[in-house]
């Protein structure tokens, strides 16, 4: 009788466990949410893409040059909305026109809002630039984009040639950086852009290496063409790089 009692009373407590373990609520998958941002980066110089190794192009300024390596660093993504905010999308990444995977890339999700332009960096920020930021896999030193004489970033660095005023072939090598370096680039949309959950833009980003060089300040590969010391004197150079980058990126949103 009593083994009988207790066998009834395990069938009778076996449904209902079960109804509770089943009862529990599971946590529910994160799922990031926002507008998914894909961007693509080129370069061109008046019109031309520019592919390393390729040809030869002419600056507005009538310079004429080749490349045979280009990279540069774009990092510290920001949304402005139109109320004034921002979404710090953070993120470095290096362009390197070697690979063609490094030029698109995505952001973090972005929340719903409505935004009017587009903030990021060429080149690294002090903090990053002179700690060497190995968690960062475009940071990693291995990439090639450290001074070897000192801690800190090569922000941009294009390597080639340019035509002298005889036509002769004379190397060409811009390695910018240093803090002061840092530029900061705006791009106001062309209309606000809606935020929201599900939603996808891409935008591609745009470079023009040969307003870099020549707009709005003339930058002369003559005199400054084989720069990768940094010392004092490289601040002309610098400096007119710096206003030049400012202003040489445009954007198109899909």
């Amino acid at each position: 009788m009593f083994d009988t009692s207790i066998s009834r009373l395990i069938s009778l407590l076996i449904p209902a466990f079960v109804l509770i373990s089943c009862g529990k609520e599971q946590p529910e998958p994160v799922i990031p949410v926002g507008t998914d941002i894909q961007v693509n980066v080129s370069v061109k110089s008046s019109g031309v893409e520019v592919v390393p190794g390729a040809s030869t192009y002419t600056t507005p300024a009538g310079a004429q040059f080749k490349v045979d390596l280009l990279k540069f660093y774009l990092s510290n993504f920001r949304l402005v909305k139109s109320d004034g905010s921002v979404f710090d999308a953070g993120t470095y990444r290096l362009i390197d026109f070697a690979d063609a995977d490094s030029k698109s890339f995505h952001l973090p999700k972005c929340p719903a809002g409505t935004y009017s332009s587009i903030r990021f960096m060429l080149g690294v920020d002090p903090n990053a630039n002179h700690t060497l930021q190995n968690s960062e896999p475009d940071l990693d030193p291995s990439k090639g984009m450290v001074w070897s004489w000192s801690t800190g970033y090569i922000f941009f660095k294009h390597e080639g040639s340019y035509i002298d005023s005889t036509g002769a072939q004379q190397a060409l090598l811009y390695h910018y950086g240093k803090d002061i370096a840092a530029v900061e680039v705006e791009i106001p949309f062309v209309n606000n852009l809606t935020f929201e959950s599900g939603k996808m833009f891409q935008f591609d980003l745009k470079f023009d290496l040969g307003a870099a060089y020549s707009s709005p300040q003339v930058i002369s590969f003559y005199q400054y063409h084989n720069n990768q010391s940094l010392t004092q004197a490289d601040n002309p150079w610098i400096e007119a790089l710096k206003t030049n980058f400012a202003q040489a990126f445009n954007i198109d949103v899909q």
